[in-house]
């Protein structure tokens, strides 16, 4: 079964980047103080993962969304979600499970572990560059600068951080793997609102900060 996603539409395409606009979504997340990127994955994964395992406040078992073991005995346990997303912040990097969609800010069960936060993400519009590979530091590097490189040619402007979004088991054969980098922006580029006009279709969105 596949894992569910947060929900966007595709605005635009433009050599390679793909403009999407995301609606709202909660995300646990944590922080990993250690610049290796290989490291603060791994870590911060398992942390999440002991979450959505039953480690937070529910006493509950629920019915699952993906095909993920059944919950042990004192909590409730979430389904899997897709992507996982990963952001370097100062410090070290941030790793966030979007949670399904059925969560929000009031339903969504509080983490146990105080390194684990539980956090809103707004409706925003995100340009995404899309590569395979392996999860490694020297991976996002040359495919996050290919994304900027991509903005800056388009004259778009980028408003938060980018974060790599991996939506694959580490089973998956690396040349197989569907992983993201995400920059969230201002607005569409000017060849999409001359493609509207032209089209008759209506104005493009501009993100609120």
């Amino acid at each position: 079964m596949a894992l569910e996603q947060p929900r966007y539409e595709v605005l635009f395409e433009l050599d390679g980047v793909e403009f999407r606009e995301y609606a709202p979504y909660m995300v646990v997340e944590t922080l990993i103080e250690t610049d290796r990127y290989n490291a603060a994955g791994n870590e911060g994964f398992r942390r999440l993962f002991v979450y959505i395992s039953g480690n937070n406040s529910g006493q509950r078992k629920i019915a699952m969304t993906a095909p993920v073991a059944q919950a042990p005995a004192g909590g409730e346990k979430i389904s899997m979600t897709a992507p996982v997303a990963q952001t370097a912040s100062d410090g070290g990097w941030t790793l966030a499970f979007m949670l399904p969609s059925k969560y929000d800010a009031n339903t969504a069960p509080a983490p146990r572990d105080p390194r684990v936060r539980l956090r809103e993400v707004p409706a925003r519009l995100v340009a995404v560059w899309r590569y395979s590979g392996r999860w490694t530091g020297a991976n996002y590097r040359e495919n996050a600068e290919a994304l900027r490189s991509a903005l800056v040619d388009a004259e778009v402007e980028i408003v938060g951080p980018l974060f790599a979004a991996m939506y694959n088991s580490p089973m998956m054969p690396a040349f197989l793997r569907r992983n993201e980098i995400h920059a969230p922006v201002a607005a569409l580029p000017a060849a999409a609102a001359q493609g509207m006009a032209a089209s008759g279709d209506v104005q493009p969105m501009t993100a609120q900060r």
